[in-house]
């Protein structure tokens, strides 16, 4: 695993704390709100027709968040398993 390539890609993405779900006319999508009047499709039409389309969207929308958890995680583990040796 190559948690700088993936904390890489985690810093590119545009502010994921302005991710949000929004119900679209088929199925769920996730959109970057701005400051300005309209906003950005990540991604649209989530699940089409299925059941699962929100709960998708919304991990989407909040991957950002949960990724950048588990690699301060990984490294806070990392810190205590290198001070048990």
């Amino acid at each position: 695993m190559d948690l700088q390539a993936i904390e890489a890609r985690l810093e590119a993405a545009p502010e994921p704390e302005k991710w949000q779900v929004e119900e679209c006319w088929e199925g769920y999508g996730v959109f970057y709100k701005d400051d300005g009047p309209g906003y950005l499709p990540i991604a649209e039409e989530v699940c089409q027709g299925t059941d699962s389309g929100e709960a998708l969207a919304e991990f989407i929308a909040h991957a950002p968040e949960d990724i950048r958890a588990l690699i301060e995680e990984v490294g806070r583990l990392t810190v205590e398993h290198l001070e048990m040796r």
